[in-house]
């Protein structure tokens, strides 16, 4: 140990009775080395995350409500003793015994009380101690982790331990890199997205567990009961119409430079041209569920379904396009549309942001590269086919801009009122035809990137908050 236990650290050591989900602690070894040391059991298996995270354990959804079951009872005896764990997560969950298919024979424990403290809201600790931002409760961050503690702060924690579980290990808002970031998006109310096939009756759990207001949360007998009622034959299998090396074969990265899109082919089977996508956990679940309500529009991309697969990833099967996206094409020289080759793409691309707005979506990244290129013809526009594709900013109309953050890259595209009042402004069908505007003018100027003579994104905004705007391309026809 790197300092003296606190007193409800001690606590736990000297006072807790043995509890089979708690590790076993023997006591503190003398020594002449001036070291604090303590000795404990040893988890076979390490801990949960990193098993989780390394692929050697793959639990199914009846395996994890018994490992939280066993956690929750932990936590329910430390609770009993006017103590709060401070620090849930899966890297403090010890494992003693695994089989990721049969629950019974799973044994896990609690480990690693540095954080603990008194079950008291009210209660001030002035240790200067690393609070673990991305797993805490809104109202701990408000305290600067002095107070505010209570079985509500470790509930919380619970809910994105589960959450962690059942991302295999992912870390809580893996996008946002600093705990700054973090720390603002929990203050701002934001939680964390519905794990990739997360069963319904398990999400209903996480999701009570981040109320934002404490007493509205549930206690740990409460969470220990409906983990109980959980009907587990209802519980999703996670099921897949395909299989990586059984229905489908992944080849290299797509064009080389992507760690996102694998060219990919059909075993056995003769279909259309296919390619696979790697998803990001945070935003899987929503996305795939646009691609799969809107896949029967001619212009917006073919997804057949998920391949299972043992490389820990979530991959999505599509349809892949001959010529790639149009940025990419036009600026590579290799298509030179007419102007009414232009036209007949930009109707195509207006038809599926029709449809798209109709069921009260806006696609919320409209640009020349998220348009992929099926058929070509620079010169005849009845031989051009194009498809929408790129749902992860898809959200519904009037969603608040100040719900998640605009990435820089994406800044020379969105509409002067999204850059301008991020915290006021919501997509709207307007704010998706500024979009259009610009995808149309970087169509017409052969893929240039708007605004690319600006240094940074800031630059890119002062010029919005001026009204500039690009200017007409030589090429481009007025009416």
């Amino acid at each position: 140990m790197d300092t003296e236990p606190s007193e409800y650290e001690a606590m736990v050591y000297t006072n807790f009775d043995l509890h089979r989900n708690i590790v076993d602690t023997f006591g503190f070894v003398g020594n002449d080395r001036g070291l604090i040391l303590l000795l404990q059991e040893r988890a076979p298996y390490g801990n949960l995350q990193a098993l989780l995270q390394n692929g050697t354990f793959q639990p199914s959804q009846n395996v994890l409500i018994t490992i939280f079951t066993q956690i929750v009872k932990a936590m329910i005896y430390v609770v009993s003793k006017g103590i709060v764990h401070g620090n849930l997560c899966c890297a403090n969950i010890l494992v003693f015994q695994v089989n990721p298919s049969e629950p019974t024979e799973n044994w896990v424990k609690l480990t690693n009380f540095v954080l603990a403290h008194k079950n008291d809201p009210d209660f001030s600790d002035d240790r200067r101690l690393v609070i673990p931002v991305r797993y805490c409760a809104p109202e701990i961050l408000r305290s600067a982790g002095r107070t505010n503690y209570s079985e509500y702060s470790d509930v919380y924690s619970m809910g994105v331990l589960m959450w962690e579980a059942l991302s295999n290990g992912t870390v809580p808002y893996k996008s946002s890199i600093t705990n700054s970031e973090v720390r603002q998006r929990k203050m701002k109310g934001e939680k964390l997205a519905k794990p990739f096939m997360c069963d319904g009756q398990i999400w209903k759990i996480i999701a009570d567990c981040w109320h934002n207001e404490p007493e509205l949360r549930f206690e740990f007998t409460g969470i220990k009961i409906r983990l109980s009622q959980v009907d587990r034959k209802l519980l999703g299998n996670n099921k897949y119409e395909y299989e990586l090396n059984v229905n489908v074969k992944l080849k290299g990265p797509l064009n080389g430079d992507s760690d996102k899109f694998y060219e990919a082919d059909w075993i056995r089977k003769r279909g259309p041209p296919i390619v696979l996508m790697v998803m990001n956990e945070e935003t899987a679940e929503q996305e795939v569920s646009l691609y799969k309500k809107f896949k029967s529009h001619r212009n917006i991309v073919e997804t057949f379904d998920f391949v299972k697969n043992d490389r820990q990833s979530i991959m999505l099967l599509q349809e892949r396009a001959p010529y790639g996206n149009l940025q990419k094409l036009l600026q590579s020289g290799n298509f030179q549309p007419s102007q009414k080759v232009l036209t007949s793409i930009f109707l195509q691309i207006t038809e599926a942001m029709i449809y798209l707005v109709g069921e009260n979506f806006v696609h919320g990244d409209l640009r020349c590269s998220n348009v992929l290129v099926v058929k070509m013809d620079p010169s005849d526009p009845e031989r051009n086919l194009v498809k929408l594709t790129n749902f992860s900013r898809a959200c519904p109309i009037g969603q608040s801009v100040g719900d998640r953050k605009v990435p820089a890259s994406l800044i020379p595209y969105c509409a002067p009122e999204i850059r301008r009042n991020r915290n006021t402004s919501s997509y709207s069908e307007f704010s998706e035809v500024y979009s259009m505007g610009v995808l149309m003018w970087q169509a017409c100027s052969q893929g240039a990137i708007p605004f690319a003579g600006d240094t940074n994104s800031g630059d890119t905004r002062r010029r919005a908050s001026i009204n500039r705007r690009l200017g007409r391309q030589k090429q481009c026809q007025e009416n």
